[in-house]
């Protein structure tokens, strides 16, 4: 096993320098429009960029192409070529390697270590994989949602993983984007610290950061190396980006108005869109900044092609701009879905949010859900309870760092911008629990929500203009906090190790199938008992999704699926 964590510890790193090669891409193409002051960035804040570029590449090349070795190829090359060009134009910053590169090289280790035993996600087999299959098959067919109405989930984590699956990382890539997006952020959260650390005055985007970044590595063990953690599940990345945009729009709230900054809210609020949409609420950060960001309105460019071309896929897939909500559906496209599965898909989501033993049973209005929420689906997102638990601790440390680096009376100027941030992210957890309150669709709000608490805690009225001992006193306190934070994530995992699954999606099952078609052509596969189509490789859908008047068609030279078939969907043969 030790062997093993070191190759999944090489391949998240490539990974990660891939996605800095991307961002680094983005950065030179936009700087001619914003001038050279945007390549200021650092090497980890070039892969938080990457992320939102690498995933406009593999999305525009699905319209054209399968998402295989070929584009696979193109992908790698250029992302080497863009980190070649980024280690050899930027120099890490005074103190990069001792306050960003060790903490990130140990954080490595453990995400490694912890990826290694992370069990997949049922909607990885659910939908998930067989969707990355199809992208790798074919370009991205139109009406996708009527072969399974879970495929019209548009997510910018299902082109982007599936990119990664090629000669360089093998099927491990499409699985390992999740825990290296994990790392990025950790990394451009140092960065950022750093950077802060620099300056004359501590503000509230250093506590915010230093906060929320020990409110994630306390949450390893619940989120990245929980069911959830692995790619191509969005709910850890768009927590992770929500996370982020915060941050950032902080330290531009606090005076950091580099342009680099604008772009690196920008990119961040734009993948946390696109890969889940619950995150939307995020947006509300541009009000916060928003003198900034229209000053610097080619960061802009990013995240409109981002939306731009996920917006399109929406469409392609489901004749909807944000399926499953009805008011966004075109009906006049001819892949359009029924009015009715758009009705019924929304209802599940969060019928089952609510009530996930038995959500046909409850009803989508009124409050009769809450006792059957609490009973059948808190107990099994640990992670809020953990938070909850880790709360107390936050602010007692918070605390303590103020009786003991407080310097004297600060504006209350930082303190007004983290209530702002808070209350954003009070609103995010609000929509989260009006339409669909899964805590796992919120958990980056909640993580900011608790960060911003303890920075208020710190700085409200504090200021922090610290002289050299008392900026070693905080150095020497930080490494010490976040070791203990480190050392409890790594107990955990070692403790329940027993218990978990050992490099699971190397052994993915293949179940038994029937095969289905129309006896002129079209055929299709379902799996013979269960919905999970797993590692069956061709298209595939629960038996129970497939409509019997499902037709295969082309439009403008692309496969298409519409409700317009002659014949009826049968069941042909059964195959092993």
């Amino acid at each position: 096993m030790p062997a093993t964590v070191l190759l999944l510890l090489w391949k998240l790193l490539l990974i990660c320098l891939l996605l800095a090669g991307w961002g680094w891409l983005a950065i030179q193409v936009l700087a001619r429009f914003s001038g050279p002051s945007m390549r200021s960035i650092a090497w980890f804040e070039a892969a938080v960029v990457g992320a939102p570029a690498a995933y406009l590449f593999a999305a525009c090349a699905a319209l054209f192409w399968p998402l295989g070795p070929a584009v696979d190829v193109a992908f790698t090359l250029a992302g080497f070529a863009g980190a070649a060009h980024l280690l050899w134009k930027r120099r890490p910053e005074a103190g990069w390697f001792g306050w960003v590169g060790l903490p990130w090289v140990t954080l490595s280790g453990l995400v490694a270590w912890g990826t290694a035993h992370t069990p997949l996600n049922y909607d990885a087999g659910l939908y998930q994989l067989p969707f990355a299959r199809l992208l790798e098959l074919e370009p991205l067919s139109f009406g996708l949602a009527n072969v399974h109405a879970r495929f019209g989930f548009n997510s910018a984590m299902l082109p982007l993983s599936a990119v990664f699956r090629g000669p360089l990382l093998g099927e491990d890539g499409l699985f390992l984007v999740g825990p290296a997006l994990w790392l990025i952020v950790a990394g451009a959260t140092l960065e950022l610290l750093n950077a802060e650390w620099t300056g004359k005055r501590l503000g509230p985007a250093f506590w915010f950061g230093w906060f929320g970044l020990a409110v994630w590595i306390f949450l390893l063990h619940d989120t990245a190396f929980s069911w959830f953690g692995l790619s191509p599940s969005a709910d850890l990345a768009a927590g992770l980006y929500v996370f982020y945009a915060s941050l950032t729009a902080l330290a531009i709230a606090g005076g950091s108005g580099a342009p680099h900054r604008t772009l690196l809210l920008t990119a961040a609020i734009t993948f946390a869109m696109v890969a889940k949409l619950s995150s939307a609420p995020v947006l509300l950060l541009l009000i916060l900044v928003f003198r900034p960001v229209w000053r610097q309105r080619a960061a802009a460019l990013l995240g409109a092609g981002a939306v731009g071309i996920w917006t399109l896929h929406a469409v392609i897939l489901s004749g909807c701009v944000a399926f499953p909500f009805m008011s966004t559906c075109i009906g006049s496209l001819p892949w359009a879905l029924d009015p009715e599965v758009v009705t019924i898909s929304f209802d599940l989501i969060r019928s089952f949010a609510r009530a996930p033993a038995n959500p046909e049973t409850w009803p989508v209005t009124g409050w009769d859900w809450l006792p059957a929420w609490r009973r059948d689906l808190l107990p099994h997102r640990q992670f809020l309870f953990a938070l909850l638990r880790l709360l107390p601790w936050l602010l007692a440390a918070a605390l303590a760092m103020r009786w003991v680096l407080r310097t004297g009376a600060g504006d209350w100027h930082g303190a007004r911008a983290l209530g702002a941030v808070g209350a954003i992210q009070l609103a995010g957890m609000t929509s989260v629990f009006l339409s669909a309150p899964d805590p796992r669709f919120a958990i980056g709000f909640l993580v900011n929500l608790a960060a911003a608490t303890a920075a208020m805690a710190v700085c409200a009225g504090a200021g922090f203009d610290l002289k050299p001992n008392a900026r070693r006193r905080l150095g020497w306190m930080s490494a010490v906090l976040l070791t203990g934070f480190v050392l409890q994530a790594a107990a955990w995992l070692y403790l329940s190790i027993p218990s978990r699954p050992a490099l699971a999606w190397r052994s993915l099952p293949r179940p038994a199938a029937i095969q289905m078609g129309d006896g002129e052509g079209f055929t299709l596969s379902a799996p013979a008992e269960g919905g999970q189509c797993w590692a069956i490789d061709d298209l595939c859908s629960p038996l129970h999704e497939i409509p019997p008047n499902l037709t295969r068609r082309r439009w403008a030279g692309r496969t298409g699926y519409a409700l317009q078939g002659e014949r009826p969907i049968r069941r042909l043969e059964q195959q092993n």
